[in-house]
């Protein structure tokens, strides 16, 4: 879901960004962890805030999203990709065959 990869994107940018503050201070390697730390928790507790209020505010109603009508359009999709393989590869049963038996010659160590 899209809140789990933002939330995600703030918690590493938070890591970065202590981790280049510590760097650009010339800190030693306790401030260095310590900062990271800091800024990554900081960096998070911001995003739950952030979305906090995100999906407070926002409107979610059920049945907005039309399923059944992307289903059927995606069963047509595959249905006029079916009849457009067999009609590129008439003989594909026969393809597929000689693909299984040279992998089985192969998994077997026959050449």
């Amino acid at each position: 879901m899209i809140i789990n990869n933002f939330i995600g994107l703030f918690t590493v940018t938070g890591f970065f960004i202590g981790m280049l503050y510590s760097i650009m201070g010339d800190q030693n390697a306790i401030e260095l962890v310590v900062n990271s730390i800091l800024f990554t928790m900081g960096f998070y507790s911001f995003s739950q805030l952030v979305l906090a209020f995100y999906l407070k505010f926002i409107d979610v109603q059920e049945g907005d999203f039309p399923k059944g009508q992307y289903e059927e359009t995606l069963d047509e999709y595959i249905d006029e990709l079916e009849d457009k393989e067999e009609r590129v590869m008439p003989e594909k049963q026969k393809f597929d065959n000689e693909v299984n038996q040279q992998l089985n010659r192969m998994q077997r160590g026959e050449q």
